[in-house]
């Protein structure tokens, strides 16, 4: 991993699967990201945040 990737944040969503479902990338200086899961179906995920010094995994559960 290289310096420039180390500093990006992201919010990563896997399935159960331990597929990547969507990979959505935070704009720095960002206090508040809304994210359309529209695409995904209902289901259990994997929801982890970096924020490049701190990481953050969660598990949800997506109901539309």
């Amino acid at each position: 991993m290289n310096s420039t990737e180390a500093k990006n944040k992201v919010i990563q969503i896997w399935n159960m699967q331990g597929s990547l479902a969507k990979l959505i990338e935070v704009p720095e200086n960002t206090r508040k990201v809304n994210m359309d899961l529209s695409d995904l179906p209902n289901g259990m995920y994997i929801l982890k945040v970096n924020l490049g010094d701190k990481i953050a995994t969660r598990k949800m559960e997506l109901i539309h």
